[in-house]
């Protein structure tokens, strides 16, 4: 499901992971042979994650986590499930299409890391 940014361009999250998977790959082999190009990995693990920690942050912040989830724990899960790795495993070996690897990716998050809604509170409505 492409996502409408400001400036009038359209981000379709199934298709940047495929391309971030493909680009990941072509690294990793790299990697294995020239040390550079595996420090300039490591970099991009290391600034992926930071991104990926401060959107959280972000996100959450409205929400926030669920009880028992701190900040850093669920960090480390979303860089985990959100990797390019995980994409490849259940898109490109497995077979998943990208729409159903969006929508697992969605509902998993959430299950780890967000309070289940309470009876009678609409999703996505943070407690009162």
């Amino acid at each position: 499901m492409p996502i409408q940014h400001d400036e009038g361009k359209q981000l379709d999250p199934p298709r940047v992971q495929q391309l971030t998977g493909a680009e990941d790959e072509l690294v990793r082999g790299a990697a294995s042979a020239d040390p550079d190009i595996a420090a300039l990995r490591d970099l991009g693990k290391v600034q992926r994650f930071a991104g990926q920690r401060e959107l959280l942050r972000i996100v959450v912040g409205a929400t926030g986590l669920r009880e028992g989830m701190d900040l850093d724990t669920a960090a480390d899960i979303l860089y985990a499930i959100g990797s390019p790795e995980t994409y490849r495993l259940l898109v490109v070996d497995r077979g998943w299409s990208g729409s159903r690897f969006e929508r697992w990716y969605g509902e998993t998050l959430e299950l780890l890391l967000l309070d289940p809604p309470r009876p009678g509170q609409p999703d996505g409505v943070p407690p009162s």
